[in-house]
């Protein structure tokens, strides 16, 4: 957390916000952003009544800002340089952008950069929409960190979901959401060959810990979501790209297979969901690998 703040308190462009979100924290993290806001009035800390998730933390966020342009940094991680917002903010207000999207660093070898496409190339509607999908239509885009993005966006993608948060803390994949309601809603999106965030995995990070029920379950939901937010009518082809990263992710993993097995409640979803794509597609099939 110092990581991350003190990365955005180091910036060059100083008129900013900058908005703590703390997810009822067991540890010391509200003592040290006290400490810290009283040091630096930019930042606003907002205390979740009940420990809500990420998507509901980043929710709260966008609505406590005001600023025209925001970038989400989860708790772990950094900006890479200190001139990493001025840089992206000129170009969004030189072109009027409404998505500044960039590199991204993974700090777990070293080596490992996740770039954008389309390099330097402004991208507008409908090619914006279509490039959350590669060739296959296979869902390509799951990142909302590594972009700058205007908030009456995040504030359109907010509406999509305000009455649809899960009375249930959302810990994964809920970017993908995210994601996929930007780029509907925005109109035009440049990317940079440029690393602004620094990405770091910890020992305590959801992304080491796959495979439980709450993953699942958040699964659940995404496509669930996937079948509001897409027309069957004309989108159908992303809903069924949405099918089918549903299917990879549950077939190729162990504990998810054993969790349905178990669970007749999520057997019933599951079920629900393949027996819908059966009749869209014929290569959808009912019977999951390695369940009866």
């Amino acid at each position: 957390m110092k990581r991350s703040i003190g990365s955005v308190q180091r910036q060059t462009l100083k008129d900013i916000e900058i908005i703590p979100v703390n997810d009822c924290s067991i540890d010391n993290s509200l003592e040290i952003l006290t400490k810290m806001a009283e040091n630096d009035l930019r930042i606003k800390i907002i205390n979740n009544n009940n420990n809500r998730g990420l998507l509901y933390s980043r929710a709260m966020g966008i609505l406590n800002s005001k600023g025209e342009y925001l970038i989400n940094l989860d708790p772990d991680d950094e900006l890479n340089s200190s001139d990493s917002l001025e840089y992206l903010y000129n170009i969004a207000k030189k072109s009027n952008i409404d998505i500044v999207c960039f590199n991204l660093f993974l700090n777990l070898d070293n080596s490992t950069i996740i770039k954008c496409s389309n390099y330097h190339h402004i991208l507008r509607q409908p090619k914006l929409f279509k490039s959350i999908f590669d060739g296959n239509n296979r869902l390509n885009d799951f990142l909302i960190s590594n972009k700058l993005i205007k908030r009456e966006i995040l504030l359109k993608a907010y509406d999509f979901f305000k009455n649809r948060i899960i009375d249930e803390k959302w810990t994964f994949h809920e970017d993908n959401i995210w994601s996929i309601l930007v780029y509907k809603n925005a109109q035009s999106m440049i990317c940079l060959n440029k690393i602004i965030y620094v990405y770091y995995l910890n020992k305590e990070s959801s992304m080491l810990n796959r495979g439980n029920l709450l993953e699942l379950k958040n699964i659940i939901y995404r496509h669930q979501m996937f079948e509001e937010i897409f027309d069957p009518k004309n989108e159908e082809q992303y809903l069924i790209a949405g099918f089918f990263e549903f299917k990879f992710i549950i077939e190729n993993n162990h504990n998810f297979i054993s969790i349905i097995k178990n669970n007749k409640e999520i057997k019933n979803s599951v079920t629900q969901i393949f027996r819908k794509y059966m009749n869209i597609n014929e290569s959808a099939t009912i019977k999951l690998k390695g369940i009866s």
